[in-house]
């Protein structure tokens, strides 16, 4: 859900800054292009370690808003343009799910255009995204059966 979100977020942001140094600027592309790749190959291991966790057999979240909060670490302007997407179509729909998983497919062609990353760094981040989009399979199907809740009235029962 969209609150809960938040504490996953913030984790993920501390967890992937905390012991960067102090000249560390916006992003994770300042610490250069060869650095890069190792910087997307812990955002997926951030998301799948959620997605997947063993101390629950395995059976995590979504993965959303850790993977939004470690792309805010890689691309933040991306992952802004990205939450605007999530925004317009949460606005537009009214699902979640929907929002979520559109907003997740489209953070890899927004850091193309924006930022330009290496093609393992671009992969990467479109496996992470794969993953995320793949997690949602139970909404994918209540979508497709019209099953899906929306958000506004009744929506809290």
């Amino acid at each position: 859900g969209v609150p809960w979100g938040a504490p996953d977020v913030l984790n993920t942001l501390l967890a992937m800054v905390g012991n960067v140094p102090d000249d560390w600027h916006w992003s994770a592309f300042s610490l250069g292009v060869h650095q890069m790749p190792y910087v997307a190959a812990a955002v997926l291991a951030v998301v799948a370690g959620h997605c997947f966790p063993p101390w629950l057999l395995f059976r995590g979240g979504k993965g959303v808003a850790t993977g939004f909060g470690a792309f805010l670490v890689i691309a933040p302007l991306s992952a802004v343009a990205a939450l605007g997407v999530w925004v317009v179509m949460l606005a537009a729909f009214r699902w979640v799910s929907l929002a979520s998983m559109t907003a997740t497919a489209s953070f890899p062609v927004i850091i193309q255009l924006l930022d330009r990353p290496d093609w393992i760094t671009l992969s990467t981040v479109a496996a992470t995204a794969i993953l995320i989009i793949l997690r949602h399979h139970s909404n994918i199907r209540n979508l497709l059966t019209a099953e899906e809740m929306r958000l506004g009235p009744g929506f809290w029962r």
